[in-house]
């Protein structure tokens, strides 16, 4: 009995041993997977193809280390054949996505027994790509013949480029756009059959759609509750909304009246929708739903912003009084205090004996009335009639003004270039002490500086175009804005019709700023980012001279050039200042009249939350193009850290002097914090 009991035990002893050798050698569950190659692939980068897989490679010792003993670092990660599986299939639809359909992928693996590793190798045959051919939509034998050559357009399929499966989808997404905004409420997509030639590699495509009835809106209902609904007319509703009777359903005429409801103010909630339920034939009733606020609100208001490139934190409260005379306007009051460059200010000080005459203080005073009116000369224009009064103070001026401006944005069609266009007319009175050129200093005997009074008469225009896949965390697209503006130019004429000479300036102002973002993975975590600016200022009538420093370009701080100051790059002037009884004459920006700044950037979010930057800014200001020198390009490199959150990202970004045209010395001979500067800012810096 003790024989066989010992005989049974020797061969369950056996068995384990057998199974966990059997394990070991096909599985490899033991085996720590300490890299992962891709050979044979052209087409795609290893970096891309590594985002493709499931599969990672084990953390450096270092993090396991920790990982043993606390809960940080990362536990190793050990070879599973069954990953592996899913990865080659990963691998094969990836390179089908993207038109090669004769791709084959193999895999091998490289066994290291004493150190108890793997190397995952991934094999790939990628074969010639299939090309966009014949394209055919289906379904579509209702549909008006003017819209079918409109569907047709909105293929962005090129015969002559790779399949590709996001453009296809593109293309299918573009295509139901137009349907929905035509009319056809309950379009569809069905299906696409694909059809690959092998011999002459091109793939053809027919796509199929359900179009349905082209519906008309029957009626505009209103729905509207909160405990300002009674003060707000339905008919004032539909006139913003702007849809009528009889219209064609479109989809993108909905969302343009919801954002036109949003933005008078009334609505805490609104959506513009059709009642689906309530359809008759080809009639849609379209629903108004949305709760309307307070009709009177005191609201206090925190100020945060990079205005003036310089990180500005402030406070004040407003008056808001809702559909102001009805019409959907709101008349607003608000008062503000705040301080710009905080982070370069002397707070200790300002503390201990508070003076506006302390060098590092820089902030304002501002006063405001605005008037918003959400439909102008009966069209959906967004009007904004406004007075305001402020003291400022910063580095190079001390300053009041006071005036009154007219803006006017248009609704810009969602599928055209220009996405944004403001018009503006400003007239502003300037009261400012600034101080003189070293010329003029020496020709007023030693009276550094000047006080002087301005009347600006500013006709501008804002033009945006915006294709990114989003404002806030843009990752892929471009930003492009021109601001155009002319100055006094129209006392000017007027003056001609008088007998009084006009005196001041005429110049004219321009502003170009092109941003674009390219995703490096799948998973958009890494972005490339460049950002290009130039700016010009000419005077076309009187002294260039003239032109108030409020209106010239300044370089340097956290939306600009990061190692400098906010506004510490540009022409320089003599200045006095007096401190403890004593003349302190130094050198301050004046400001100049032609702006060159350019920007390069690598992103990278490693966690949801969080991420890190690495930039490269250059540029400097200059007065007018004859005083334009290479050797006066100023370069900024430096890291940066980002926290995301819903509303924006918030950074801290350190920025070192790695040329600096005021002192040619390496940066090598120079001390360490003399070339660092330190910039908090809300929102990528561009």
């Amino acid at each position: 009995m003790k024989i066989a009991l010992k005989i049974i035990l020797i061969l369950l002893f056996i068995i384990e041993i057998h199974g966990q050798k059997e394990d070991t050698t096909s599985n490899h569950g033991k085996y720590e997977l300490v890299d992962i190659k891709f050979e044979g692939n052209r087409a795609f980068s290893s970096s891309t193809l590594f985002d493709v897989i499931s599969s990672k490679t084990t953390p450096w010792w270092v993090w396991k280390f920790l990982n043993s003993f606390t809960s940080l670092g990362q536990a190793p990660v050990y070879y599973d054949s069954s990953n592996t599986k899913n990865d080659l299939r990963s691998i094969e639809a990836f390179y089908n996505n993207y038109g090669y359909f004769e791709a084959k992928v193999r895999h091998r693996i490289e066994v290291n027994e004493e150190e108890k590793e793997i190397v995952l190798i991934f094999e790939l045959e990628e074969n010639d790509p299939s090309l966009f051919n014949h394209v055919e939509l289906h379904g579509l034998s209702k549909v008006h013949i003017p819209l079918v050559h409109e569907l047709n357009m909105a293929l962005t399929m090129d015969k002559t480029k790779i399949y590709n499966e996001d453009v296809l989808k593109e293309s299918i997404n573009g295509v139901m756009i137009s349907l929905g905004n035509n009319g056809y409420l309950t379009a569809r997509f069905d299906s696409t059959v694909i059809v690959r030639d092998t011999i002459v590699n091109v793939a053809l495509m027919d796509i199929y759609f359900n179009v349905g009835r082209r519906y008309q809106v029957s009626e505009v209902m209103i729905d509207k509750r909160g405990p300002g609904a009674e003060y707000v007319e339905d008919d004032m509703l539909k006139r913003i909304v702007g849809i009528k009777e009889y219209d064609y359903y479109s989809v993108e005429r909905n969302r343009q009246s919801q954002v036109r409801l949003f933005r008078t103010g009334l609505f805490s909630n609104v959506t513009v929708a059709p009642s689906v339920a309530d359809t008759f034939g080809s009639f849609v009733p379209l629903k108004i739903s949305g709760n309307i606020g307070m009709m009177n609100e005191l609201a206090p208001e925190i100020v945060v912003n990079n205005q003036q490139n310089a990180f500005t934190l402030g406070g004040g409260g407003s008056y808001i009084r809702k559909n102001f005379f009805g019409g959907a306007r709101k008349f607003q009051l608000t008062g503000l205090a705040g301080v710009k460059d905080i982070f370069n200010t002397n707070v200790w000080t300002i503390l201990k004996r508070f003076t506006v005459n302390d060098t590092t203080l820089q902030g304002y005073l501002e006063a405001r009335m605005k008037i918003e009116q959400p439909y102008v000369f009966n069209r959906p224009i967004f009007g904004i009639l406004e007075s305001y009064f402020k003291v400022e103070k910063d580095i190079i001026s001390d300053r009041k003004s006071y005036g009154g401006k007219l803006s006017l944005e248009y609704e810009m069609p969602r599928y055209t270039f220009i996405t944004g266009l403001t018009t503006y007319y400003n007239l502003e009175v300037v009261d400012e002490k600034y101080y003189l050129h070293k010329i003029l200093s020496e020709l007023s005997g030693g009276n550094f500086t000047l006080q002087y009074q301005n009347t600006l008469s500013t006709l501008g225009a804002d033009v945006k175009s915006s294709k990114t896949d989003d404002p806030l965390f843009p990752t892929s697209g471009y930003n492009l804005s021109f601001m155009v503006e002319e100055t006094n130019g129209i006392p000017y004429l007027l003056s001609k019709l008088g007998t009084a000479e006009y005196a001041e300036a005429s110049f004219y102002k321009g502003l170009v700023t092109y941003a674009n973002y390219y995703s490096l993975n799948k998973k958009r975590s890494s972005i490339f980012a460049q950002k290009i600016k130039l700016g010009f200022l000419q005077a076309y009538r009187g002294d260039q001279m003239a032109i108030p420093t409020t209106r010239k370009f300044y370089s340097g701080g956290s939306n600009s050039i990061r190692g400098w100051r906010s506004q510490e790059l540009s022409p320089v002037q003599l200045v006095q200042s007096i401190r403890d009884s004593l003349l302190n004459i130094s050198l301050v920006s004046s400001g100049g009249t032609l702006l060159i700044e350019g920007s390069t950037e690598y992103r990278w979010r490693f966690l949801e939350n969080a991420g890190l930057s690495i930039f490269a800014d250059y540029g400097n200001v200059f007065n007018g193009v004859g005083d334009f020198a290479i050797e006066q390009i100023a370069v900024a490199a430096g890291l940066g850290f980002r926290y995301y959150t819903q509303i924006a990202p918030f950074r801290i970004d350190f920025g070192f002097k790695v040329i600096d045209p005021n002192d040619r010395r390496s940066f090598l001979k120079k001390p360490f914090f003399s070339l660092m500067e330190f910039h908090f800012g809300i929102g990528e810096a561009f």
